[in-house]
């Protein structure tokens, strides 16, 4: 019995002290720990966001540099076509319903021969942002690729989010024959 009291004295005392700690403790740790709860609606878990590759090539005309785009309206996604393919459009332009997606867009810029590819290797939802995984891959030494200009992209619909957008870009080799 006297071992049971023990144990149940201890554990009522880190639970006061860690109360106290929680409540009177740094400011720090109570906005960090709130700040997570509250930004993804009481749950500080990570949710994996299902997408749609709507277009994904080699050759976006005019965008020459490393880039990315949230596309959130029908005019903004018909810009970014023109940006893609010019005045031309060798495609339609999708159909999206904007009151429950938006557009995202990936572009590798410009490269002086093939072989180079970019797509969203994953895309999560996390205390309050959502991370997309951009994987670059590159043209290992042993392959044979076109001595042509490229310029690689991706366009995905998304699930709409009020989050903001962060990436992370992961380069990796091919590995040819």
């Amino acid at each position: 019995m006297r071992d049971f009291l023990l144990i149940g004295g201890m554990v009522l005392v880190a639970i006061l002290v860690g109360g106290v700690l929680f409540f009177f403790g740094p400011a720090s740790l109570q906005s960090d720990v709130n700040s997570a709860i509250s930004a993804n609606g009481g749950s500080t878990s990570t949710s994996t966001v299902s997408y749609t590759v709507l277009v994904q090539g080699t050759n976006a005309l005019s965008v020459t540099g490393r880039s990315n785009y949230r596309i959130r309206t029908n005019d903004d996604l018909k810009t970014l076509w023109v940006l893609i393919y010019g005045d031309h459009g060798v495609s339609a332009i999708p159909t999206v319903d904007f009151s429950k997606y938006e557009v995202l867009a990936i572009f590798d810029g410009t490269h002086s021969n093939g072989g180079y590819t970019v797509q969203v290797k994953s895309l999560t939802d996390a205390n309050a942002q959502r991370l997309v995984v951009v994987d670059h891959v590159t043209p290992g030494s042993t392959c044979v690729t076109t001595s042509s200009i490229t310029s690689p992209f991706q366009l995905i619909q998304v699930p709409k989010t009020t989050f903001p957008l962060t990436h992370t870009d992961e380069t990796r080799v091919s590995a040819c024959p």
